[in-house]
């Protein structure tokens, strides 16, 4: 990341916060967890299908950033690479767009950087325990 702007640290669980309140609307995943290290992020959880439940695992790396919008690449899967399972959890306009294994996430619909009227990011990367995004101009 370049050395100018404001570096914004976004916990584990404000991302869990707010993937919860997208995907509680139609209850069809459950037991959603989201955990950060080795520069990924890792979201786990069971989803809903018909009539079987299945654990899920999903690493998601960073890769580059458009205005106010991250894009991940989904990095593993398991226990299988389904494109259903991706689409019920990440195709989630506007916070949350899946296409061809990339997870697109919209900052805005986090309050905290919402309420910071300009910049878009000019970097970020997990570190630690939580995702560093930085905003400039």
């Amino acid at each position: 990341m370049n050395s100018f702007g404001v570096n914004l640290p976004i916990s584990s669980n404000l991302l869990l916060r707010v993937f919860e309140k997208r995907l509680a609307q139609q209850n069809s995943v459950q037991d959603l967890s989201i955990s950060m290290e080795d520069d990924l992020i890792r979201i786990s959880g069971v989803a809903k299908k018909l009539f079987f439940n299945m654990y899920f695992e999903i690493d998601l790396k960073p890769m580059y950033a458009d205005k106010r919008l991250l894009y991940f690449q989904i990095n593993r899967i398991t226990p299988l690479n389904l494109g259903w399972l991706k689409s019920k959890i990440f195709n989630r306009p506007p916070f949350l767009n899946y296409k061809k294994d990339m997870i697109m996430i919209d900052l805005n619909c986090i309050n905290r950087i919402r309420d910071i009227p300009v910049g878009n990011v000019k970097g970020f990367n997990v570190i630690g325990d939580k995702l560093w995004v930085k905003l400039g101009l």
